[in-house]
């Protein structure tokens, strides 16, 4: 878990270089922590499991914005840029809006919930 590391880390001013090697990052998931983090130029996160997936360097540089200009000591390129954005900005504003229609769902049901317990109680 990236978390308490990237907690102590996102209250720096800057970071020149992050390197993440040989931390068992496995899915792609765990790499959401690092889109809190200040501006980094610069990211290895070689020798994980995760860098097996051709779908890491295009989520990384979708987490991180566009101060990332290295991962993993390769450059990053601008139609890489706007390729991740094209790729995972959809996708972030669906599973947004997934979310807010199932917290809806299950506020209506527990509101259902509730009137019936209500009355079979009374």
């Amino acid at each position: 878990d990236l978390s308490p590391a990237v907690s102590a880390l996102s209250s720096a001013p800057c970071l020149a270089h992050l390197e993440l090697r040989h931390n068992a990052i496995d899915a792609l998931v765990q790499l959401n922590v690092l889109g809190q983090l200040p501006p980094v130029p610069s990211v290895l996160v070689a020798d994980n499991p995760v860098c097996e997936s051709p779908m890491m360097r295009p989520y990384l540089i979708f987490r991180l914005g566009l101060s990332v200009s290295k991962i993993n000591g390769k450059d990053v390129k601008s139609p890489e840029v706007l390729a991740a954005n094209t790729m995972f900005n959809p996708l972030v504003h669906t599973i947004a809006r997934h979310a807010a229609s199932t917290k809806q769902v299950c506020a209506e049901r527990l509101a259902s919930l509730a009137v019936q317990h209500h009355y079979h109680t009374h």
